[in-house]
């Protein structure tokens, strides 16, 4: 007997948004150690429009086709064999392999170590927001080790992951500032911010000075850098930015720290606590069909964004 069919996000070539085609396809089957999810919904990130532009090919090659999307939010719905028989029914979160992407299906045969219960009181939609920003918040904040009374500077604080690492800045007793597009500084200030500047006004912040400074854009990092007190840290989770933090090494003043996260279920369930906690909510822009995927990439190619672009996978 056939698998029952799924519709799945599928491309055939790199290129742009419009090579993104919703395919029937035979639903996986869980083997052991797996479990099958039934996702209701995925967020797009920068990284998977960069997979599917072929910027990355040098990484992700040229078999396809080819699956789109790390974020996903869901219910198990079977275990492989041996699984765990009380996990059927249960909401979970998790991220794959952006480079390989395929989360953008309606179902998902994952290892344990690609998904974690989902927050209580978050829906699908809200906890598909999270997983890759949010882990990587968290780490960058880590970087920068903040201690309660300290002033850090969120750079992107409008995006996914700047918007979260100044939500757990602020929960972690910082004085938050932020720097967004001069349209979403109200926004900023609802998630975290005690002042907000725009990217035009570096100028005036030529003043300010920080004890940290969590750059999400990888540009103009060594104005940024001139931002800290002595002693101060800084951090980037952009690639671009990987340059300036190799020669911050070799020149005077403070480290730029490159932060490049996985997301894993310690870290998922870690992520999970804060949320539970309330220290970090789930922003979301707008929602999209699965039909909408390539609007949701050309939208995200504009740079511009409150929060999360999240995709609705279920019926």
């Amino acid at each position: 007997m056939p698998a029952p069919a799924m519709r799945a996000v599928r491309y055939d070539r790199y290129g742009p948004p419009d090579v993104l085609e919703v395919r029937a396809l035979p639903r996986p089957v869980p083997q052991a150690g797996q479990v099958l999810v039934r996702v209701d919904a995925g967020s797009v990130n920068a990284v998977d429009a960069k997979v599917r532009s072929g910027a990355l090919r040098l990484l992700t090659g040229r078999s396809f086709p080819r699956g789109v999307g790390a974020d996903f939010a869901g219910t198990i719905t079977e275990v492989g064999p041996g699984g765990d028989p009380d996990l059927p029914g249960r909401p979970v979160w998790g991220a794959l392999d952006p480079l390989a992407g395929g989360a953008t299906d309606e179902y998902l045969a994952v290892g344990p170590d690609a998904y974690a219960l989902a927050p209580a009181g978050l829906d699908p939609v809200a906890a598909a927001a999270l997983p890759t920003v949010g882990v990587t918040a968290v780490l960058a904040v880590e970087a920068v080790r903040l201690e309660p009374g300290r002033r850090v500077l969120v750079v992107g604080a409008s995006g996914g992951v700047g918007n979260a690492a100044a939500q757990l800045a602020a929960a972690a007793g910082a004085r938050v500032a932020t720097v967004s597009g001069r349209a979403n500084l109200d926004f900023c200030r609802e998630h975290g911010a005690a002042d907000a500047y725009a990217h035009e006004d570096l100028d005036g912040l030529r003043a300010e000075r920080f004890d940290a400074v969590i750059d999400t854009h990888g540009t103009d990092l060594r104005a940024y850098r001139r931002l800290l007190r002595p002693g101060g840290r800084m951090a980037t989770v952009a690639a671009k930015g990987a340059g300036a933090a190799l020669v911050s090494v070799l020149t005077p003043g403070p480290r730029i720290g490159l932060v490049q996260a996985k997301a894993t279920r310690v870290r998922l369930e870690r992520l999970a606590d804060l949320v539970e906690r309330g220290d970090l909510r789930p922003a979301v822009e707008r929602v999209y069909a699965m039909e909408e995927l390539a609007e949701a990439h050309r939208d995200i190619a504009t740079g511009h964004s409150r929060g999360k672009r999240v995709v609705r996978i279920g019926a």
